[in-house]
């Protein structure tokens, strides 16, 4: 049960990971290629971009409620205490995807519709100024979360490593776990 628990953890974050790592240097970059844009007007692609971005935080929701779920089921099986350092990378991650979700998206798609409907153009100029701030501080948010993620991978690979030689303390083996010189 342990060992299957485990994986679902690793591969948890594995999916989670690879699915931040593509929608971040692959699927939202891929969308505002000449070529799409020539098909498109830059206001359907921003429009699809956010509908994705949409899609990104869910996901970040559901892979983080997933691997809060799968910190407390190991810490009831093994009664151990929970690594403080996996918690905070978790609960940081979460944060931040909570607020790229409900500050960042909607203050986002609000100044992307002003500024392709703003009845002047300084007031177009402006929600477009505004919005590239905006624009810029999600990607730090997600340069942070991209970070975060691939500690907690490293970690969950890390614990599926530690355990793979661990041998249990017995009589026969009363030195498990200890070191040798």
């Amino acid at each position: 049960m342990l060992k299957a628990l485990r994986f679902v953890g690793l591969m948890n974050a594995a999916v989670w990971f690879g699915g931040a790592v593509f929608f971040s240097f692959v699927a939202a970059p891929g969308l505002f290629q000449p070529a799409l844009k020539r098909l498109l007007h830059d206001y359907y692609v921003g429009s699809v971009a956010q509908l994705l971005q949409e899609r990104y935080f869910l996901f970040h929701l559901v892979c983080g409620g997933i691997a809060l779920l799968h910190t407390l089921a190991l810490r009831l099986l093994r009664h151990r205490e929970s690594q403080r350092a996996v918690l905070g990378v978790l609960g940081g991650i979460l944060l931040l995807s909570l607020i790229g979700k409900f500050l960042l998206l909607p203050t986002m798609s609000s100044l992307f519709q002003a500024k392709y409907s703003a009845p002047t153009w300084q007031q177009r100029g402006q929600a477009e100024a505004s919005f590239r701030r905006w624009h810029a501080a999600s990607q730090v948010l997600n340069l942070f979360v991209l970070g975060g993620l691939g500690f907690y991978l490293w970690r969950m690979a890390g614990a599926m490593e530690e355990n793979r030689y661990a041998t249990p303390l017995t009589a026969a083996n009363p030195f498990a776990g200890t070191t040798r010189l």
